[in-house]
């Protein structure tokens, strides 16, 4: 088993040549070669999400297949992987994406990359070779031989060029050693592999060469050089040459005097973490051979994401592919006094042994000679800290024999073909281990949770990482647990986050003063907001500018990394956010550069344009009229800052759901009552369509207090108004009596038009109570007084709620002239509300037994609930189409449409529709004659009701239940 074994609770796996699988103390095989790729693809990388594109391409190639395939072929492999290796539930979905949660320890290539950072660690140059000797001893040929085709897997070529990484050192430092029989087997064995790799054939030449076999070393070459003038028309390259001559017999001419070789590199950082797809990243674009284009790559980040640190590692691993020597300078790009092109190419041309007189006094004749002496040398030019292509500009080599590797805060435009990597903070886990190099790993083993917290509070951020985690290796008598209670409980933690010459506020301080006016005034306002992420409209309403100049100012921040550009999720559209310490400065700036009315105002504009756009979205789905009240009038949103909220208005309410939350108690905290309170209610019909109880309650439970404070009581009783349908709709009678009470009396001596939208709610809450004939004499009340009033939108509303109560009390025909006058008020009543009445009578559709007309109907609806993204739509079609299946005997739809039905209502805890799903499938069941099963759909429907306090379901239900024990006595 080469060294793997498992039991029944363990599984290992080998990618490091065929594919191979050890579970239960034997080795099982994959009989269908796309499960075994699929296998092979999720493995390359564990536990981190595969998209579904990459893997279609890895596993079926060019050709591709369709969705149907795919799931098949997963399902075939989870079903593999538990019935033969005994590991259910390992291949996990989210969204289109797949991962595989199997432990790296547990795949070959954790072995392999264990050792080889291990040999990198080890001191002892004896133990080194060994461990390289073991590290390419887990290699069995190339990854995922005979299932991955070359070059279809980055991951793959990575492990690929480490291993021949791995193998070089090996090599070099079996030589080193007089050990080079300790290297030659596995060297000749890559070889083999990689015919064509001439840096790998000159090891194995000078191993042979080492271990007296001088002929069969003279072989090789002659076979490699034939071989590369047969099939690719090239001479051998100067690595292979060199190994050759190491071999002639004859002396080698006297070496003219060497040139200097400079190496002003700044020592590697010994505790280096993580970036390793970064890492290689930099190295593979600047080490090809004599860098056969020029090598040019830009590192971009925020401050202190570790730009240098990269940088120099990177460097440091580069110097054997660098022989002529590592130039590397500071340009203070951000300082007081940036370095002058001139200063840094008269340092250059001394290191590379031009005398100081005889350096030229112009810029571009330094750079010329500079140009001149890099023409035929390979030297790497590390420019750290550039202010952008100008600086730089001079200090390019002309050749392409040299590369440059440029690190800055602001994306460069990338000129002549540079490449650019663009840090992100640490991996959580490469956080972690950061402050475990740092403060010590027997002291971050005896307190994971707080190291762990250290990390968060960082935002693994690594030079604050290294700051907290330096001020924490200082005091070793005090637990890590106290350093992060300070900063989790620091007004600003910045404060915090300084130790000798590092300070995160510096760094910050530096890009924000390099900021342009305008940059610098849009990036302390963001501040000031204390919303996770943000769309364009908020930077709009902050600065009360044209949308397209506040774009370009925010991508401008994105550009020097002080901002993150997301695309949601949900609408697709552009949104952004602060990195967590980023925003406690830019708050900072704010209240020390921003007067107090300029603060106070930008957050109004900003309050006011979501209120705007609330507005927005219920015009679109629910019509022109708030529910109860509402605290001014707002003029008409215009322009591309508004298009977010009315395209698909609940898709826009998930993206913004938690801002409205964090605008409702940020208006509050500064005495904008009324603001507050209005926020809140403008969102009730969003909260009521989403079940979104969690927000509805904190928003209205903060509107409320606000209200109070403000001693506002039209604010009081709208509040009061939209938590009575809150409990309502959460079966909560006894609080949404009482919150009814707090608002009708305040509400009803308004107008008419606010009486008549009190009585639709009065109504409501008595017909969700069970109480019909209450329920009817408030929607007949509220429809003629809206009527009067000329409420069209709120009209509408009453007239459907009025509709649904003469269904369920089966007066068919007053519930149809209901729904067709809601209906011919058209979108007066907005998207939404229209959609629900026409599911109403879709109902009316199946009571009239029209049922293709009720197909029709109901299909129209659920088209719409997937395109708003409303789940009580979704579900009130899918209970429409499962009686419309189950009425035309067509059970097996049925079930299925009822189905999916209940599991979306208990989601989205709709109580009621899940008793009314239950008696539908109860009933598809009876026409089954499955009546055992029908018992139980009414049972479980019997619980519903009583858990959600609904005697009058309990009652329907009970009667139900005696219908079917008597139709089962008469059918069995």
């Amino acid at each position: 088993m080469d060294g793997y074994g498992g039991s029944a609770a363990t599984a290992y796996f080998g990618i490091l040549g065929p594919l191979r699988v050890w579970a239960g103390g034997g080795e099982h095989a994959i009989s269908r070669r796309n499960v075994a790729r699929l296998l092979g693809a999720l493995l390359l990388t564990p536990g981190r999400l595969v998209n579904r594109g990459l893997l279609v391409d890895q596993v079926w190639g060019p050709s591709g297949c369709d969705q149907r395939t795919l799931h098949t072929t997963i399902f075939r492999l989870r079903g593999w992987l538990e019935e033969q290796v005994g590991l259910a539930g390992v291949v996990t979905r989210v969204g289109h994406d797949y991962r595989l949660e199997v432990p790296p320890e547990n795949i070959d290539v954790g072995r392999f990359r264990d050792l080889a950072r291990q040999s990198r660690e080890e001191r002892d140059p004896d133990l080194r070779v060994e461990l390289l000797r073991s590290a390419l001893a887990v290699w069995r040929g190339p990854t995922l031989d005979g299932l991955l085709e070359p070059g279809a897997s980055a991951v793959a070529g990575e492990l690929e060029k480490a291993r021949v990484d791995c193998a070089c050192r090996l090599a070099e430092a079996a030589v080193e050693r007089g050990r080079p029989d300790a290297a030659l087997d596995p060297l000749e064995r890559l070889a083999d592999e990689l015919p064509f790799d001439e840096i790998v054939h000159a090891h194995v030449i000078t191993l042979l060469a080492r271990c007296g076999r001088r002929a069969e070393a003279r072989r090789r070459f002659a076979t490699l050089r034939r071989r590369l003038a047969d099939e690719l028309g090239v001479e051998p390259s100067p690595p292979l040459v060199e190994a050759y001559l190491g071999l002639l017999d004859a002396p080698a001419p006297t070496a003219a005097p060497k040139e200097p070789r400079p190496c002003l590199l700044p020592p590697d950082l010994p505790d280096f973490t993580g970036r390793e797809r970064d890492l290689a990243l930099v190295v593979d674009a600047l080490a090809g051979e004599a860098v056969g284009s020029a090598g040019m790559v830009a590192i971009s980040g925020m401050p202190g994401v570790g730009k240098t640190a990269l940088a120099v590692h990177a460097a440091h691993r580069l110097t054997e592919r660098f022989p002529d020597g590592q130039l590397f300078v500071d340009l203070h790009a951000h300082g007081p006094h940036p370095a002058h092109p001139a200063q840094i190419l008269a340092r250059f041309l001394r290191a590379l042994g031009i005398h100081a007189t005889a350096i030229p006094e112009g810029v571009d004749e330094r750079t010329e000679v500079f140009r001149a002496l890099l023409s035929e040398r390979r030297v790497l030019v590390v420019l750290d800290n550039a202010a952008g292509l100008d600086q730089i500009r001079p200090l390019l080599p002309g050749q392409a024999t040299s590369a440059v590797l440029v690190t800055t805060r602001a994306r460069l435009a990338e000129p002549y073909g540079m490449r650019h990597v663009a840090l992100d903070v640490l991996e959580r886990s490469e956080a972690i281990e950061l402050l475990a190099r740092i403060i010590g790993d027997g002291r971050a083993a005896g307190e994971p949770r707080a190291v762990a917290g250290l990390a968060d509070l960082c935002g693994r951020l690594p030079l604050a990482l290294r700051i907290a985690g330096a001020r924490t290796a200082m005091r070793p008598h005090q637990p890590v647990a106290s350093l992060v209670r300070r900063l989790a409980d620091a007004a600003n933690p910045l404060d915090h986050l300084a130790v000798g010459a590092l300070d995160v506020r510096a760094g910050l301080e530096l890009s924000y003063a390099g900021l342009a006016p305008a940059m610098r005034r849009l990036f302390r306002l963001l501040g000031l907001l204390d919303m996770g992420d943000f769309a364009g409209w908020a930077v709009t309403a902050l600065l009360d500018r044209s949308p397209a100049e506040t774009e370009e100012l925010a991508e401008c921040l994105v550009d020097a990394h002080l901002l993150t550009a997301v695309r949601a999720a949900e609408t697709g559209e552009i949104r952004y956010r602060f990195h967590d310490l980023v925003r406690a400065f830019a708050s900072e700036c704010a209240y020390r550069d921003e007067p107090e009315p300029e603060r106070r105002q930008a957050l109004r504009r900003v309050f006011d344009r979501l209120g705007e756009l609330i507005e927005r979205v219920h015009e679109a789905d629910w019509g022109s009229d708030f529910f109860l009240a509402r605290g001014h009038r707002r003029s008409p949103v215009a322009g591309p800052a508004a298009d977010g909220g009315s395209s698909v208005p609940l898709r826009w309410f998930h993206a913004e759901r938690a801002n409205i939350v964090t605008a409702v108690r940020q208006a509050a905290n500064l005495g904008m009552h009324r603001t507050c309170w209005t926020l809140a209610i403008g969102a009730t019909f969003l909260y009521e369509s989403t079940h979104a109880y969690d927000e509805w309650r904190q928003t209205h439970q903060v509107a409320l207090s606000a209200a109070v404070a403000g001693g506002d009581d039209l604010g009081v009783a709208a509040v009061n108004g939209s938590l009575a349908l809150m409990y309502a709709d959460m079966h909560q009678w006894g609080q949404a009596e009482m919150a009814l009470e707090a608002s009708v009396p305040l509400l009803e001596s308004r107008d008419e038009e606010t009486l008549g939208r009190v009585l639709v709610l009065a109504g409501w809450i008595d017909y969700k109570r069970g109480r019909f004939r209450e329920a009817l004499f408030h929607y007949q009340r509220a429809v003629a007084i809206l009527q009067r009033s000329g409420s069209r939108g709120a009209l509408a509303m009453a007239l459907r709620c009025a509709a649904q109560l003469h269904l369920d009390l089966g007066e068919l025909d007053l519930a149809e002239q209901a729904v067709e006058r809601a209906l011919a008020l058209g979108e007066a009543g907005g998207h939404y509300s229209r959609l629900r009445a026409l599911a109403i009578f879709g109902e009316l559709r199946v009571a009239g037994d029209r049922l293709a007309d009720a197909r029709s109907v109901f299909g129209e609806v659920l088209d719409a609930a997937h395109q708003t993204g409303s789940p009580r739509l979704q579900v009130h079609a899918l209970y429409g189409l499962g009686i419309v299946c189950s009425r035309t005997g067509a059970y097996d739809n049925a079930e299925s449409y009822l189905g999916a039905a209940l599991t979306q209502a208990r989601q989205d805890l709709q109580q009621d529709y899940q008793v009314r799903i239950l008696l539908a499938l109860a009933d598809s069941r009876q026409g089954q004659r499955r009546y055992d099963e029908a018992a139980d759909c009414l049972h479980r429907a019997v619980a519903v009701s009583r858990r959600m306090r609904a005697p009058h379901w309990e009652a329907r239900v009970i009667r139900a239940l005696r219908d079917l024990r008597a139709g089962s006595r008469g059918g069995r």
